[in-house]
């Protein structure tokens, strides 16, 4: 029985330098990809191709990677946002989606263009972070000129489909 159970650490422990390798491997693999990102970049005016070197980026999911692409969602063009957000609501169902989506909640609601403000909290949602649903049913209430957001929010909470969504749509739909 005792060597069952030595075998059985042993194969256990095994296991976890085998995880903290590939763990390295993967920052090793994010921090080359960062590295190509800033020399695809280097020198260029033109907004197709940092759009293009973003959704490159954005190809790889990775804490840092995260980091870098969460700057380009403060720029002030619309394509480079948009960009950053469709690489960053690629982060689904992971320990990141929470970050990722979280950061593209505030860029959307600072946005001057509820409409485009609108589709960046589809792109948010698009995580499917399920911790979110109480934050998009916090934009419920929204009036005005930030209806658009309000409804963004409302389809937000049907994509990620979380328990905590239900009694705030269902009082909702009680007020209409």
């Amino acid at each position: 029985m005792s060597r069952i159970v030595l075998e059985i650490f042993g194969l256990l422990w095994m296991g976890f330098p085998a995880q903290a390798q590939d763990d390295k491997e993967r920052a090793k693999e994010a921090e080359a990809k960062i590295a190509e990102f800033k020399k695809a970049i280097a020198g260029k005016k033109d907004v197709g191709d940092f759009v293009t070197a973003i959704n490159d980026l954005g190809a790889l999911q990775h804490p840092k990677i995260l980091t870098e692409l969460k700057i380009w969602l403060h720029k002030p063009q619309p394509e480079l946002i948009q960009a950053a957000a469709e690489s960053l609501a690629k982060y689904k169902k992971c320990k990141e989606s929470k970050d990722a989506a979280k950061a593209i909640l505030e860029v959307a609601l600072q946005q001057k263009d509820r409409d485009f403000g609108s589709k960046l909290i589809d792109l948010s949602a698009d995580t499917e972070c399920k911790e979110m649903a109480k934050t998009y049913c916090g934009l419920f209430k929204l009036q005005g000129k930030e209806l658009p957001l309000a409804e963004a929010a409302i389809e937000a909470c049907g994509k990620v489909r979380s328990k905590d969504a239900i009694q705030p749509l269902i009082d909702l739909l009680r007020e209409l």
